[in-house]
């Protein structure tokens, strides 16, 4: 007898009710079915924000608690206290053979990503996500390990220094999205916490300097204190406050090319720093308005050139100086901007910024084109930029530079200054951001899942030639709360989450 399945999608306001029919002769919807379109809200420009904040009220309604308990706090200290156990197990033979859980999936649908890195050899590529840990590969992303499973909290903001010991494995300092900071020396078999920091509530940049000190520095938000620069000359095992920034939210912009002076956005200027952050000196160039804070980059092909991104109230302006920092050329407001940015090396003129599309200039900010839209993914995701740009890096090389953008569907890279982009997410990085799986009462091997950002997914009708499945995505979006029921139909409702029936 004929199984149906029925699923409900949240488009926007109301709904989008879909039929699927599983039998045991011919399970449905087939692997070869075209990707059903997209069922987002329609992305005017504060549409994605509101529906964060909808999706944020959501889920702290869900996590209600007496007057006084902070239920995020909470789950920090378990988070830490995962790790502290990871830690104490990292050292102990394996455990006997037994029953045990298998990773099933999905294989080839990779979710939200913040930050990359090269190994300093250049061999290795570390990628660092929302909440799956972080990741290590091959140049071309054919061989992802996960090397950060332990460690709570994602990877947001990322930096690699040269080896302890000999021979040994790189060391890794990594920020969380809630801005606790970790090292490690053991490829991420344990972590530790760096003492000197205040506590945080932020990371929102981490560097570190290509002069051959190998100083690395965090823009941090302090809790209940403000914004700081941190800075560590010991590998990250110690930090020390070298900046005040008050309540500015400061942003900090490290030449790629070997240079030791260090630049500094705070309030409405740029102050630099040619002794490694022991003391600051304001270019005297302000930006006019009123801010509260902003991104700083630089390209050094230029003088540097530097651009900034400040915030004046009513969002984002570009902002963009040639001289140093001592004047400035203003531009127009950054529509679809989520302070995600960052300039060639090789060319002043190059500029990228994101949002839910990946804006590009090649006129130094006077003007911007798409890389692509967002919808354009759908027929092409080896070579059209998934939706939603979280990460923006810059890494020069011998032949010239490499751009890395992290999307919430997965790693992508550019070797033409972003005129074109391929996915290194195709296989292997298994960070897809699941809200709810739900397993077939008939068809074991029939599993269904609602990510986010990634659709609608399911097994059922894929062909599986590995241990971890493939998932097929068929319809895309933000989908959740796979539930069934027993009866002659089940049936299972996705709805997107902070939408509700």
């Amino acid at each position: 007898m004929a199984q149906h399945r029925r699923f409900l999608a949240a488009a926007g306001g109301g709904f989008v009710l879909l039929w699927v029919v599983l039998s045991a002769d011919k399970p449905a919807p087939s692997s070869d079915a075209p990707l059903r379109p997209p069922t987002e809200h329609f992305l005017d420009a504060g549409a994605e924000q509101d529906n964060k904040k909808r999706r944020k009220a959501w889920f702290a309604e869900r996590h209600r608690t007496p007057p006084g308990v902070d239920w995020k706090q909470i789950e920090r200290e378990n988070g830490l206290r995962q790790i502290q156990k990871r830690n104490a197990l990292a050292g102990r033979a394996p455990r006997a053979e037994g029953p045990r859980w298998i990773e099933r999936g999905s294989d080839n649908q990779a979710g939200r990503m913040h930050v990359t890195r090269p190994s300093n050899d250049g061999e290795a590529l570390y990628a660092g996500s929302s909440s799956g840990g972080l990741w290590r590969s091959d140049l071309e992303g054919s061989s992802w390990t996960p090397i950060g499973d332990n460690l709570y909290g994602g990877v947001h903001e990322m930096v690699l220094l040269p080896p302890d010991t000999d021979g040994g494995p790189e060391v890794i300092v990594a920020a969380t999205g809630w801005g606790q900071v970790h090292r490690s020396n053991d490829d991420g078999q344990t972590w530790e916490v760096p003492s000197g920091m205040a506590e945080l509530w932020q990371v929102r940049r981490a560097m570190v300097t290509t002069d051959g000190s190998n100083t690395v520095f965090l823009v941090t938000e302090k809790a209940w204190d403000g914004y700081a620069l941190y800075r560590s000359t010991d590998h990250g095992r110690t930090f020390q406050n070298v900046f005040e920034h008050g309540g500015y939210a400061g942003y900090l912009w490290v030449p790629r090319d070997g240079d030791s002076k260090i630049y500094l956005l705070h309030d409405d200027e740029v102050w630099i720093s040619q002794d490694l952050g022991d003391s600051w000196t304001p270019t005297g160039g302000h930006i006019d308005g009123n801010f509260s804070g902003g991104e700083l980059v630089g390209s050094e092909a230029g003088a540097p050139r530097l651009y900034a991104a400040i915030e004046d109230g009513e969002g984002r302006r570009l902002h963009r100086s040639d001289d140093l920092g001592q004047t400035w050329t203003s531009f127009h407001r950054m529509q679809d901007y989520w302070r995600e940015i960052n300039a060639s090396s090789v060319d002043p003129n190059l500029l990228v910024f994101g949002g839910v599309d990946a804006h590009r200039s090649n006129d130094g900010g006077d003007h911007f084109d798409l890389v692509n839209s967002w919808g354009e993914y759908y027929d092409d995701p080896v070579h059209k930029l998934h939706a939603d740009m979280m990460g923006i890096d810059v890494i020069p090389h011998e032949e010239g530079e490499t751009w890395y953008i992290s999307t919430d569907g997965g790693l992508y890279e550019s070797n033409d200054g972003m005129q074109t982009v391929d996915n290194l997410s195709r296989r292997g990085l298994r960070v897809s951001q699941y809200y709810t799986t739900l397993t077939s009462s008939a068809y074991p091997e029939h599993v269904a899942a609602g990510s986010q950002d990634q659709g609608y997914q399911f097994t059922n009708g894929v062909n599986q030639d590995n241990e971890t499945w493939d998932f097929e995505q068929w319809v895309s979006g933000d989908y959740a709360h796979l539930t069934s029921t027993n009866g002659t139909h089940d049936y299972l409702y996705s709805v997107y989450p902070g939408v509700g029936l």
